[in-house]
């Protein structure tokens, strides 16, 4: 666990500016995730664990391509290395999308809490988690064959 909290803060204070990178482009695509929940849960009247699951498929998408390109880098790849950090990326983020569901569920429907505002709050704990992932798995600096990229 030390090690696993060391490599994680050590990148933070090592590479601040990828930190803010990742901070910033997270925002936006956490403010177009919880955009299109709304807009489905709110406007259209979608219940709100489909309305969460649409805009996870539509975010993930979003958050692949701004991770990729502008926080973690990971330029020049073939299409089989696109094709293979998209598929652990959609992958992690499918477990924070069953995490933010389980979440939504129990409040929600069990607890009888505000839809919204768990969605806010299970996506920043959705947030924490896809950075941990993304950092030390995802667009690590080696591939999925543990070469340097």
């Amino acid at each position: 666990m030390k090690k696993l909290a060391a490599k994680v803060f050590g990148d933070i204070k090592n590479d601040l500016p990828r930190f803010v990178r990742y901070v910033f482009w997270g925002a936006i695509t956490a403010f177009f995730n919880l955009g299109v929940y709304l807009l489905l849960t709110n406007a259209l009247g979608l219940h709100y664990l489909v309305s969460n699951t649409v805009a996870w498929v539509l975010y993930v998408v979003a958050a692949f391509f701004t991770n990729k390109l502008y926080v973690f880098g990971t330029r020049g790849q073939t299409g089989k290395q696109v094709a293979a950090d998209l598929a652990r990326f959609a992958g992690s983020r499918l477990a924070t999308c069953l995490l933010e569901n389980v979440m939504l569920f129990v409040f929600v429907t069990l607890l009888h809490g505000n839809k919204n505002l768990t969605k806010i709050i299970a996506s920043a704990t959705s947030a924490i988690l896809n950075y941990l992932v993304s950092c030390l798995i995802i667009f690590s600096k080696k591939n999925s064959a543990g070469e340097r990229r």
